[in-house]
């Protein structure tokens, strides 16, 4: 999977400096696996990459799935500021999907939540679910974390998670 990632990361930053050359510029996110972000050769030639790329790096944003397993906080977080020191933005993805999402929350310092599909469709559905998008989107304001609802698909969700205070969807 490391190679895999670093791929995936090539790829990306090609496609940037291809359209850059267009006059183009575009943000892209790539998700990260929990094996790659605990592996320190990952994290070596990651940088280096980053290094070849300096003119579109920036517009490379990083994400970190919720539900994958991370043994290493502490260390994954480390990673997570350098990349973020670099200019580089890194979201939490799929927020509230594993069983350790305010473990993350709390430990992983990231400019961006994905809140969860599963929780848009509840608070689209009950007062109880909306109470508690609303309660996470709070949170995630207070913390200065931009949150982002996934799988809104029509008008009515869209005015729910505007409602619970949520601004991108």
């Amino acid at each position: 999977i490391h190679e895999f990632d670093i791929a995936m990361c090539r790829k990306v930053l090609d496609f940037l400096v291809e359209k850059a050359a267009l006059g183009r510029r575009y943000m892209v996110a790539v998700n990260l696996s929990a094996d790659s972000l605990a592996n320190a050769g990952f994290m070596a030639g990651l940088s280096s990459l980053l290094s070849r790329y300096e003119a579109v790096r920036d517009q490379l944003i990083f994400e970190v799935t919720e539900s994958a397993k991370i043994e290493d906080l502490a260390a994954v977080n480390a990673f997570i500021q350098s990349l973020r020191g670099k200019g580089h933005m890194v979201c939490l993805d799929d927020f509230g999907s594993g069983a350790a999402a305010f473990q993350y929350l709390q430990a992983l310092e990231v400019d961006v939540v994905k809140i969860d599909g599963g929780y848009v469709k509840s608070a689209c559905a009950t007062a109880e679910g909306k109470l508690f998008l609303k309660a996470m989107a709070g949170l995630l304001q207070e913390l200065g974390i931009a949150a982002i609802a996934e799988m809104v698909e029509d008008d009515d969700h869209l005015s729910v998670i505007r409602d619970c205070g949520i601004g991108f969807a």
